[in-house]
């Protein structure tokens, strides 16, 4: 019972992340879309 409500402790913080993620991206998608560019432009 521990490790399964360890994994989903786990599961649910990295949700919660992505979604902070998703919202400052939101928030200031022309900072976040430069840096997109610069890293395509660099793997290129």
């Amino acid at each position: 019972m521990l490790t399964k409500r360890r994994k989903a402790g786990i599961l649910t913080e990295r949700l919660t992340e992505g979604m902070k993620k998703q919202e400052s991206g939101r928030k200031r998608p022309g900072g976040s879309w430069t840096d997109f560019r610069k890293r395509v432009e660099k793997s290129a």
